[in-house]
């Protein structure tokens, strides 16, 4: 199975390619008042908002820095249930690499942060240890009520998802 790998700081992570819909270069994003530290704000994807999570400041509450490797990940997102997937914008660092493995080589860290259900399993490889990021795990059910409010009331998905 293909994985994007980037990073958060010095940490290294993966996401499944068959859940990214596109890599895009970072962009000016609209900031949102009131929302998570790692809510980075909105951009315009095709004519649709689409809202952009920090993952540096998700997983080490940092921002992510301006780095010429720095993109948005438009990855596919289960919500609401039921209906299509929603789009959204995952900021990271370093995101420049493709590899190949096998899912079953991502094994249970043995440690379950409360506020972290995303950080799946980690496998080791020549440079270290990279951890598998749960796309559906990403955001807990205020953020959700939050970035997605009229997808729930609507009851279906908008957007280009």
């Amino acid at each position: 199975m293909l994985f994007l790998q980037f990073s958060a700081g010095k940490e290294r992570y993966a996401l499944p390619a068959s859940q990214i819909v596109e890599v895009i270069p970072a962009v000016r994003l609209k900031a949102i008042p009131a929302t998570p530290e790692y809510v980075a704000g909105v951009m315009n994807y095709r004519g649709y908002p689409v809202p952009v999570l920090d993952l540096c400041a998700l997983t080490l509450g940092t921002r992510c820095r301006k780095w010429f490797s720095t993109r948005i990940i438009l990855v596919k997102y289960p919500w609401p249930p039921g209906t299509e997937e929603a789009i959204v914008g995952l900021m990271a660092e370093q995101t420049t690499e493709l590899v190949q493995s096998d899912p079953s080589s991502f094994k249970p860290s043995g440690v379950y942060p409360e506020d972290a259900p995303f950080l799946g399993g980690v496998k080791g490889d020549r440079d270290g240890m990279v951890q598998q990021i749960e796309v559906k795990q990403l955001l807990p059910d205020h953020v959700r009520e939050i970035i997605f409010r009229d997808k729930t009331e609507q009851g279906h998905g908008t957007g280009p998802g």
